[in-house]
């Protein structure tokens, strides 16, 4: 039965209340308790099975959403009526692993990267869970979060140029703390004499790998937001390229995988239900007794750095480090370590280059 809303004057009254307390406008959601407030999110289709976590205290009210979903049909009526009038949704459709999503996702989730993204979040155990789509605004956000936090700052004689002065301890790639984990070893390097070490690589045993990450990862996330980064190395759609999702806790390798790879919600589209090429990384947390000034606005454990592949199951761990090439896991950790084995499998093969395709004016 409808409240007592005799006049359209009262109706749009309440109706106006309504947005301005739950955060609702006509044709989009905004979503509340998220450090990236006020990204919009367009019409949500109704297969979708992530909620903004304001979605859920609709459900709370029993007159007004009735209301609004039959006298104001402006507003999305998915966000209505699965909330107010559905049965079969349950509490905590807006958490992963029981940690809060941030945002809604309008690309459903694959049971393989859901799987995926639990699994890390119980390992990391992070204060909350975004699922980046790529958009200019979501960019935006997160330059604004790295300004906050002192990370970046703006060089404002140039457009969109970013100084970042990172750990004096965190500036380069680590070789030497990079691992290839296989069964057996002659699989990674070659078999050297007693007593000489090799330098064609580094190689770890699946039992090593496992006590490495376990040493370092529970809880390494703590108090912070987890980002899930669906990415694309080449053209999204294309036969040749290959997908991948980074899981981070640093919104400069957000950033910085925008510019590098081809990232967001179309990834997810692309991706569907088929396998990926999973990617963790935290910047870690130092431990007490660290030698290394650690400051707020680059977090990092240089103390501890490693970063770890395993190409039979197209996994890459890495740990302690905001550099790029240890950050950024679809330059070489992807294209080349990953990549060169994927190649092994599907008779291509991965160069480490650049084909510059400028004129002869503009090379000169």
């Amino acid at each position: 039965m409808l409240p007592k809303l005799y006049s359209w004057t009262n109706l749009m009254r309440v109706s106006r209340q309504f947005n301005s307390k739950r955060n609702i406008c006509i044709n989009c959601c905004f979503v509340r308790s998220n450090p990236l407030n006020l990204i919009s999110i367009p019409k949500i289709n109704r297969t979708v099975h992530l909620f903004a976590p304001s979605v859920s205290t609709i459900r709370k009210t029993r007159k007004m959403p009735h209301v609004i979903d039959v006298n104001h049909s402006q507003i999305s009526r998915f966000i209505v009526t699965h909330a107010a009038k559905n049965p079969l949704i349950k509490n905590g459709f807006d958490y992963i692993s029981k940690i809060p999503l941030l945002n809604a996702c309008i690309v459903e989730i694959s049971s393989k990267l859901r799987y995926y993204i639990e699994e890390c979040a119980s390992l990391c155990s992070p204060k909350d869970i975004y699922i980046c789509n790529g958009t200019d605004l979501e960019y935006l956000q997160m330059l604004k979060i790295l300004q906050k936090n002192g990370t970046i700052e703006c060089l404002p004689k140039y457009e969109n140029c970013w100084l970042a002065r990172t750990n004096p301890a965190d500036v380069a790639r680590v070789e030497k703390r990079t691992f290839i984990s296989t069964d057996i070893k002659s699989d990674t390097i070659p078999i050297s004499r007693e007593g000489i070490t090799g330098e064609l690589g580094n190689w770890i045993s699946p039992n090593d790998m496992d006590e490495a990450i376990l040493e370092r990862f529970p809880n390494c996330m703590k108090g912070r937001t987890m980002y899930v980064i669906p990415f694309s190395m080449g053209p999204i759609g294309s036969p040749l390229s290959k997908i991948g999702i980074e899981i981070t806790d640093s919104a400069y390798v957000v950033c910085s995988m925008r510019i590098m790879t081809r990232m967001g919600e179309k990834v997810l589209e692309t991706l569907g239900n088929d396998d990926f090429v999973k990617c963790l990384h935290s910047v870690g947390v130092p431990r007490n007794n660290s030698k290394v000034n650690i400051t707020h606005s680059w977090p990092c454990d240089p103390e501890r750095t490693i970063i770890l592949h395993k190409p039979a199951k197209n996994e890459i761990v890495s740990y302690g480090s905001g550099y790029g090439g240890n950050s950024l896991l679809g330059k070489k950790c992807f294209a080349l370590r990953i990549g060169s084995t994927i190649a092994r499998k599907e008779g291509w093969l991965a160069e480490h280059m650049l084909i510059n395709l400028g004129t002869e004016e503009a090379i000169q």
